[in-house]
């Protein structure tokens, strides 16, 4: 006689003694999670996980659709929708997506930076997008790693090493991950994005994803090949905090800039599409670095937005982008901002 699977020996038992209505919305239920199962290519290592990673699935699923039919009414901004990051709960995607380390002495090292002076008697264009100058490598993705801070600095300093040399080359995290420890940061578990600014101008320079390719976890020690510098900093230039003028004038005259915002909602692990605009997440408390890229205006809504890169793959977001408001300091996007220099 054939054994069969626990999990779907109670499936079926389950269906047989449920009216038929119900039965038959579990077994969409059911499917809907076996299609994200083959999308994303996962696999848990027990029936035990794979029931929970279902449960939590079909909670956001849920979650999902009943904010997508108020963007529909037009009563939100944007909308939201599954991704590779489904099953997981909110805990777990706060701990592991996070990683922008705000403890210890930050103002120390914002004191090593320049101050950036916006240009005078420049007339700032409507809206920039350095995805378009050729400014900006492809989306990429932290892992289960709190390494965001490497991802912002190592795509500012992309942008810039493009505009000094008109070659955009892909540089390492992983070199910057395994290899601050002694400027504070921590790898994995969190770090300041100008630690990695400091670390490539004292260092000679950075690998590139290449030679120093991204594993998503610290390794035990720094590999960083001296013989194959893919990019040099002189140190870093600070924005004036809170002062969003500033910060759109450096993204105009430029380039692509490292920022930090708090992304402590629930909503942000299934933002699609649209301008990202909910309260729970204005606290101005940022603990995530991204890369702002460029800003515009809706002209139908009339909403100002910002551009922002983000290191959670291609399947977040709109291919890995978010626009949120500008003009607000939405999620204290104008609190820490800075660019390397080369």
């Amino acid at each position: 006689m054939l054994k069969m699977k626990t999990p779907i020996l109670v499936y079926l038992l389950l269906l047989s003694v449920l009216p038929r209505e119900f039965s038959a919305a579990i077994v969409e239920d059911h499917k809907h999670f076996q299609q994200f199962k083959l999308v994303y290519n996962k696999h848990y290592a027990t029936d035990t996980e794979e029931r929970r990673r279902e449960s939590i699935f079909l909670k956001h699923s849920a979650f999902i659709e009943e904010h997508n039919q108020n963007y529909t009414k037009g009563l939100t901004s944007f909308e939201l929708g599954i991704n590779e990051y489904a099953d997981w709960s909110e805990e777990e995607f706060m701990s592991f997506m996070s990683g922008s380390d705000e403890i210890h002495d930050i103002r120390n090292v914002m004191k090593q930076g320049a101050t950036f002076i916006p240009p005078a008697n420049v007339k700032l264009p409507d809206a920039v997008d350095w995805r378009e100058l050729g400014a900006v490598t492809g989306v990429k993705k932290q892992g289960r790693c709190g390494s965001c801070w490497a991802f912002a600095a190592t795509g500012a300093l992309e942008g810039q090493h493009f505009r000094k040399t008109s070659k955009l080359i892909s540089l390492s995290e992983q070199n910057l991950v395994d290899c601050t420890l002694t400027y504070g940061n921590k790898g994995c578990n969190g770090g300041i994005k100008e630690r990695g600014f400091l670390y490539v101008r004292d260092n000679g320079g950075i690998n590139s994803e290449v030679t120093y390719p991204y594993r998503a976890q610290q390794d035990a020690e720094c590999l960083f090949d001296a013989s194959a510098i893919a990019a040099t900093s002189k140190g870093f230039v600070r924005i004036q905090p809170e002062d969003e003028y500033a910060l759109l004038a450096a993204v105009a005259t430029v380039g692509p800039i490292a920022v930090k915002m708090n992304m402590k909602c629930l909503r942000k692990q299934f933002y699609r599409q649209g301008v990202f605009n909910d309260q729970l997440c204005e606290e101005r408390r940022p603990n995530h670095a991204l890369l702002l890229v460029g800003y515009g205006r809706n002209n139908v809504t009339n909403e100002d937005y910002w551009i922002l890169k983000n290191s959670w793959g291609v399947s977040w977001g709109m291919d890995g982008y978010i626009t949120v408001p500008r003009n607000v300091n939405f999620g204290g996007i104008a609190l820490g901002p800075s660019y390397p220099l080369v």
